[in-house]
């Protein structure tokens, strides 16, 4: 198993903008769907969808069989968002990583390596790869204390995948706008942002992968 070493993103709390696109229905030959955030923090959904994320905070942006979450920053002078770094945990090992500027950590690298989470480094891209097919991919910037980006890629299975998050579900055909519960669609992205924002209260710091990665990290250490 490969270690890496650099890379985040970073996601943020309310969304400025949308300009709902659509894409093509998932076939034999197109099996796969994406999500993606850009260094300026512009998500498009699974269903591509795309929309802006503008205050700080942590995000669920997927969350099934593999859980992805974001944490939105500012950049310096200009104070607009910027993806900062971005944590994962698949659900059947626990197996937790988080990636930034500073490079990976684990939660606990026996956990991922008896859940075969696969980690590989190049010198522009850290990639995790799940058994379930799912694909993370950070894309490291020239600068480290430059923003990231992130693509998360989910197989097909079937017409539906259990998912909810920023992406929006995984459903084919895809999703027709910004898709809450079910098939409920939230027409205000500033509240379809809002809802998958962790609460930053005490209380709720346990729905942070961040937060679960550094508790992981004391017990691994016996405090």
């Amino acid at each position: 198993m490969k270690t890496i070493w650099r890379g985040l993103v970073v996601l943020g709390c309310c969304v400025s903008s949308v300009a709902l696109a659509q894409r093509p229905e998932l076939t034999p030959a197109t099996p796969e769907a994406t999500c993606e955030v850009t260094p300026s923090v512009r998500v498009t959904t699974l269903a591509g969808h795309p929309f802006e994320v503008e205050p700080m905070g942590v995000y669920t942006l997927s969350r099934g069989m593999s859980w992805v979450q974001m944490r939105v920053g500012q950049s310096m002078g200009a104070g607009a968002p910027t993806l900062e770094a971005v944590a994962f945990k698949h659900r059947d090992s626990g197996c937790l990583i988080s990636v930034d500027g500073n490079g990976v950590q684990y939660g606990s690298k026996l956990d991922c390596e008896d859940g075969e989470i696969q980690v590989t480094v190049t010198n522009a891209l850290v990639i995790i790869r799940t058994p379930d097919q799912d694909v993370i991919t950070v894309t490291r910037p020239p600068k480290p204390m430059d923003p990231l980006s992130l693509r998360i890629t989910l197989a097909a299975k079937g017409n539906f995948r259990s998912t909810m998050g920023l992406c929006g579900p995984y459903t084919n055909p895809p999703a027709k706008g910004l898709v809450w519960v079910g098939t409920r669609i939230e027409k205000d992205v500033r509240m379809y942002a809002r809802r998958w924002r962790v609460p930053d209260e005490v209380t709720a710091r346990e729905g942070s992968l961040f937060y679960q990665l550094g508790e992981a990290q004391k017990r691994a250490r016996g405090e």
